[in-house]
């Protein structure tokens, strides 16, 4: 499969919603955190103004059709990925780590001090795959207020707190 990995334009907002809704349809294949794939996702008019940012990137395949999707936020010091999306006929590709790694690039390049993101412990697509590709858990006693708060939304959201972390990646 051929794809590129390119920022995103305005015009690839409305298509993000659609991407994130396939990948969370993983999530029935569990069915303790099945809900998730009714959830809702990022609504289109949150990536169109993020986008402008910069810290969104898409994957995109050869008929233009986008496989995956990186949305982040930038912080004083910090990129926070707030979601990572691969089609699932995409997955095990390459293009979710492909997506970090431009992310981790432009956190390098904006000389910021890591890359952070929240997600599931146990389920293998997350935690498990992150610390594959670099990532470690931040202890609990070690969160900084930006994570905690991450976190405390997500359990006010719904999500198990005792099933979720937060991991980082240095970039010094």
């Amino acid at each position: 499969m051929t794809y590129s990995l390119r920022p995103a334009h305005v015009c690839d907002a409305a298509k993000l919603p659609d991407v994130e809704q396939a990948a969370s349809e993983l999530f029935r294949t569990m069915p303790e955190l099945g809900w998730l794939a009714d959830a809702g996702n990022i609504p289109e008019d949150l990536h169109r103004a993020r986008i402008p940012e910069g810290t969104t990137w898409v994957a995109e395949g050869a008929d233009g059709e986008i496989l995956g999707f990186l949305s982040a936020e930038a912080t004083p010091d910090t990129l926070h990925i707030l979601e990572l999306s691969v089609l699932p006929a995409h997955h095990r590709q390459g293009i979710g780590t492909g997506l970090i790694e431009t992310a981790t690039a432009f956190a390098r390049e904006k000389q910021l001090a890591r890359v952070t993101l929240t997600t599931f412990r146990d389920v293998p697509w997350n935690a498990p795959f992150y610390a594959r590709i670099g990532f470690s858990m931040i202890e609990d006693v070690n969160l900084d207020a930006y994570l905690r708060g991450h976190l405390d939304d997500e359990a006010t959201l719904g999500m198990p707190r005792e099933r979720r972390c937060a991991m980082e990646r240095a970039i010094r």
